[in-house]
């Protein structure tokens, strides 16, 4: 059933993000439709290069200096492009907020534990005080973190890496926002610990009604956390639909590559994977027309118009020559 606009969280529309700098400009997000409701999960996966990062950085208003905006960002009916600075300030963290891949980068080294994870409530007004710091050990515990009193007067470095990214997931659902974006938020983390947070994650978007966004390149990441997903590809969503469907009979070629090209467990080890042949394009000169076609077997003289994002079954995809997997 499509989503009402009541029932719509996150609604973006032609969303456009170019980067300029002493070179020229940089077309980082060309484009991009995206639909998420409470509590629900979305997953967004490509390439390094592809967008990902800066298409998130611009949800949250956390574009850098030199970055132009357009389309339209709507979080529950608010206009987000071109709010005020200040504006934006106040939604991040008791409606939005988001886990960085690098936890070590997004602590403070010269603060405590407890400094950084009670900041968020008392600049908001969500707690001050022995209730700040108490609030503080209960996050802790949620994440699953022993000893939480006395990880509040450790400094980051004391930590372990899975526990560093728990205190950083602890500190964006400090404010018990509606949205939580996760940024690569596992990348770097051994399997064990990863599935860990995965878990987590699902655990607590299911009690909080939160809705979230996962971007990754790791596929499995996404299959297990995610119940629709979007591909982007040189800042285009070339296929959207839901996980299963997507994961299991991808239509776009550039899907069925970067599934083509994960490791399996069956199979010859000395086996080498299939790549996806080529490059991904330099976002300062985009093609006129498919980006893909450079690098794709079915390319012919229609890819040199860019393809709309059509509906194809229950996913949609931006391919002249859509099919399954062959």
């Amino acid at each position: 059933m499509a989503e009402t606009e009541a029932e719509t969280l996150l609604k973006v529309r032609d969303l456009c993000v170019r980067i300029e700098d002493a070179r020229g400009q940089v077309a980082a997000v060309n484009g991009v439709d995206l639909d998420l409701a409470a509590g629900d999960s979305l997953g967004i996966v490509g390439e390094s290069g592809a967008g990902k990062s800066q298409l998130a950085l611009a949800l949250m208003g956390l574009s850098a200096p030199g970055t132009r905006l357009s389309g339209s960002i709507r979080f529950d009916g608010q206009e987000l492009v071109g709010m005020a600075a200040r504006q934006r300030r106040r939604l991040n963290g008791p409606q939005m907020a988001m886990v960085f891949q690098d936890p070590m980068r997004a602590l403070n080294p010269y603060l405590r534990i407890g400094t950084q994870l009670t900041e968020g409530m008392r600049h908001h007004g969500v707690a001050r005080g022995g209730a700040a710091r108490a609030e503080a050990c209960r996050l802790l515990d949620r994440v699953r973190i022993a000893q939480a009193a006395r990880r509040l007067q450790q400094y980051p470095h004391e930590l372990s890496g899975g526990m560093r990214q728990r205190v950083v997931l602890a500190m964006a659902l400090a404010c018990r926002p509606r949205l939580l974006i996760a940024d690569e938020a596992t990348t770097a983390l051994d399997v064990t610990v990863q599935a860990s947070i995965l878990a987590l994650l699902d655990d607590i978007r299911a009690e909080q009604d939160l809705a979230l966004i996962m971007v990754s390149h790791d596929l499995g990441v996404i299959a297990q956390s995610c119940r629709t997903t979007a591909v982007l590809y040189a800042g285009r969503a070339v296929e959207v639909g839901p996980t299963a469907t997507l994961l299991t009979r991808p239509q776009h070629p550039y899907t069925q590559g970067l599934l083509r090209a994960r490791p399996r467990v069956e199979g010859a080890r000395d086996t080498a994977l299939p790549a996806i042949p080529g490059m991904p394009p330099d976002p300062r000169a985009l093609p006129e027309g498919c980006a893909f076609a450079p690098r794709c077997a079915r390319a012919d003289t229609a890819c040199s118009q860019q393809p709309a994002l059509c509906r194809l079954s229950d996913v949609r995809v931006a391919c002249h020559h859509p099919g399954p997997m062959t």
